[in-house]
């Protein structure tokens, strides 16, 4: 009994801690930090020349997807974390501005796109203004919202990786086609911001599951054979 007690306990303590640490919808959780992604996850680091400017879109491929970034009326700069941006992601990240303060700022909100369906994101913010900030974020699939996160966090020009952090994962069979981010910084401008440190997890097409699922039995059969053969 006293082992059933103390198993039951420790079970009540963990799920205490997982809900105090993260927001969960029926459809996806919120991740509070990168050691939630999986680590098999694809990066992209906005590549592009520093002080390239894109109006209203930016788009780059990897991990098998294609993703764009869009917000009406907003123009996108390439920066470099440590040059074109004194802020608190990781020295020489790759970064994209909405930048709001030399341009017409957008009417929001930023969009993340995936041409293919993801099933976990996650990514890095900073407002243009130190100080205290927020970043209001929902998961979409297509037109259905997964569920709506925010997190709150202080920018300063300390460039030790301490941006604010962004992560959701999809659940219960869900998967992700866009992100819509919105930022809130000291002053209450919202267009104003730079993304950096990107990750997500492509959902691999049927075909691909089909490919798997048939590997997957020729190899138990494999293995098998080489048992009887023993």
């Amino acid at each position: 009994m006293p082992k059933r007690k103390g198993a039951l306990l420790i079970g009540v303590c963990s799920y205490l801690v997982f809900m105090w640490t993260a927001t969960v919808h029926a459809q996806s959780l919120q991740l509070t930090n990168p050691s939630g992604l999986n680590p098999g996850d694809a990066a992209l680091s906005f590549p592009g020349v520093e002080n390239t400017k894109f109006s209203g879109s930016y788009v780059m491929s990897g991990g098998g997807n294609t993703v764009t970034v869009t917000e009406s009326g907003a123009t996108f700069v390439r920066r470099d974390q440590g040059s074109g941006w004194i802020g608190n992601f990781a020295a020489g990240t790759h970064l994209l501005y909405s930048d709001g303060f030399d341009y017409a700022s957008g009417t929001g909100p930023l969009i993340i796109r995936f041409d293919k369906p993801v099933s976990e994101v996650g990514l890095t913010a900073q407002a243009d203004h130190f100080g205290s900030q927020r970043f209001d974020f929902t998961a979409f699939h297509d037109s259905t919202s997964l569920g709506s996160y925010f997190v709150a966090g202080i920018g300063t020009p300390n460039g030790d990786d301490s941006a604010s952090f962004l992560g959701v994962v999809a659940t219960g069979g869900n998967f992700i086609t866009s992100i819509e981010i919105t930022a809130h910084d000291r002053f209450g401008e919202t267009h104003d911001y730079a993304l950096g440190a990107f990750t997500f997890r492509t959902v691999p097409e049927p075909g691909t599951w089909a490919l798997l699922g048939s590997l997957g039995t020729a190899g138990v059969g494999f293995l098998l054979r080489r048992r009887l053969r023993k």
